[in-house]
């Protein structure tokens, strides 16, 4: 019996070792995490134009026939074929450019808003447009 009891002490001492190792290893892979997203960051860009092309073309399909609808299929796709070779030319398309920010009280993503800025402010023309959403609780 006391054979039994040394084993189980001597697991209890293993398995409290063991675990306070994984919460020491848990918290430095999230203080690394964390100090990893400081400088690099992610930028996505989402063309609007497309998403709402296909909405345009979901309620079209809704509202007309089937040879309406296949009509306006045909006639959407000679379109785009014409763009597609006008597109060589500069645009005189107005754009805009939507940056959102979601803020703490610590300003820590400041820093990768003033990089986004940068890099729309490197590739707009005269007539493009920023927009930039801001949330933040402070």
């Amino acid at each position: 019996m006391e054979h039994l009891f040394d084993y189980l002490e001597f697991l209890a001492k293993t398995v409290t070792i063991a675990l306070a190792v994984v919460a020491v290893i848990g918290v430095g892979v999230s203080f690394r995490l964390r100090q990893s997203t400081g400088e690099t960051g992610h930028l996505e860009i989402t063309k609007l134009n497309d998403r709402l092309d296909d909405m345009r073309r979901t309620f079209k399909q809704a509202l007309l026939d089937h040879p309406q609808f296949k009509k306006f299929l045909k006639e959407e796709n000679r379109l785009r074929k014409k763009a597609m070779k006008v597109r060589d030319e500069p645009s005189s398309k107005r754009r805009i450019f939507v940056l959102e920010f979601n803020g703490d009280m610590a300003a820590s993503k400041v820093t990768h808003l003033r990089n986004e800025i940068t890099g729309v402010l490197s590739s707009c023309r005269e007539d493009d447009e920023v927009l930039v959403r801001i949330e933040s609780p402070g």
